[in-house]
């Protein structure tokens, strides 16, 4: 077995080649390389190009965490976009936790879509209470929220919120009607599976029940039954009556 220090540097050199598929594999080379990887990527990375930094975060996705950190941080503070976008996301991927703020700073100063996805799904992997509280003042209106921002704000929501969050899925829903309904289901069931305490409003379950009778899957009708369950008043009493009388043999 060849060790990792003997060929991390002169995979290394490969980041720099131009065929695509050299590149390629010397990323998945060097993903696997440990300590040794990180070290040699190190040593050339003041001096290299914007490519290569580039490559070199997609190597610290499979890297050694804690010798990585430092070329990390210098990724989230480079000057071209494509490679905070990049580091942004294997902070995501890797749960680097300790580049939390680095990553609220970004959501907070940037106006670039792609950024600013990148940090929200980032945050909703790393970030805690502060975080959610970053992403709703960067979004304070949820009803005119991007939708190329849709999936990962309601992803945070249900990873980061609490409780008191839940209106914010349902207001999404309402902004955009029944189209977005798998995405909801899905944040709403993340949310109360992580709080289940939290009760389901009245305005929600007939969502979730209009849902239901509309468009939803065998698959998504196991899960909203879960949610309706969760309704305290009497809307989720009748439904199951209701389908329980509708669909029991003569």
């Amino acid at each position: 077995k060849i060790p990792p220090e003997a060929v991390a540097a002169p995979a290394v050199e490969l980041l720099n080649s131009d065929d695509p598929y050299v590149r390629n594999e010397a990323v998945a080379l060097l993903s696997h390389g440990g300590k040794a990887a990180v070290a040699a990527i190190r040593e050339v990375y003041p001096y290299s190009t914007a490519d290569f930094r580039k490559f070199a975060m997609d190597v610290l996705a499979g890297a050694d965490l804690e010798s990585s950190a430092d070329l990390l941080l210098a990724g989230l503070r480079d000057p071209l976009l494509n490679i905070v976008i990049t580091a942004v996301e294997v902070a995501g991927r890797m749960l680097r936790s300790e580049h939390r703020e680095q990553v609220e700073d970004l959501l907070g100063n940037t106006q670039d879509p792609m950024l600013t996805a990148a940090c929200v799904d980032a945050l909703a992997a790393i970030g805690n209470s502060r975080s959610l509280s970053c992403i709703l003042a960067r979004f304070p209106d949820v009803h005119r929220l991007p939708g190329c921002y849709l999936t990962p704000f309601l992803n945070a929501v249900s990873q980061l919120g609490g409780p008191p969050h839940l209106p914010l899925i349902y207001q999404a829903a309402q902004a955009r009607g029944i189209r977005i309904g798998t995405t909801v289901l899905h944040a709403a069931q993340g949310l109360l599976n992580r709080h289940r305490e939290a009760g389901i409003t009245s305005e929600f379950c007939r969502y979730l029940i209009q849902f239901f009778e509309q468009r939803a899957t065998n698959s998504e009708r196991y899960h909203l039954l879960h949610l309706i369950g969760a309704c305290p008043d009497t809307l989720a009493d009748d439904f199951l009556a209701r389908h329980l009388v509708e669909n029991s043999d003569p």
